[in-house]
C-alpha cells in the first residue's frame, strides 16, 4: 500500500486513483478467495489426519 503511495506521489505511476481503486479492489479478492482455497485444503489435510 505505502509502495503504491510512494509511487504516486513521485510521479512514476499514472493511474488515474480509480483505476487503482480498481487494481486493490481486484488485489483482495484474488488474495481472500486464494485464503479460502489454502483453508480449505488446510482443513480437508487436518480431517484426514484426525481420521486415522
Amino acid at each position: 500500500m505505502q509502495s503504491m503511495l510512494i509511487i504516486g506521489e513521485q510521479g512514476h505511476a499514472d493511474i488515474d486513483g480509480a483505476a487503482l481503486i480498481q487494481i486493490q479492489d481486484l488485489v483482495a479478492h484474488s488474495l481472500s478467495f486464494v485464503m479460502q482455497e489454502l483453508l480449505g485444503l488446510w482443513l480437508g489435510i487436518a480431517r484426514n489426519v484426525f481420521h486415522r
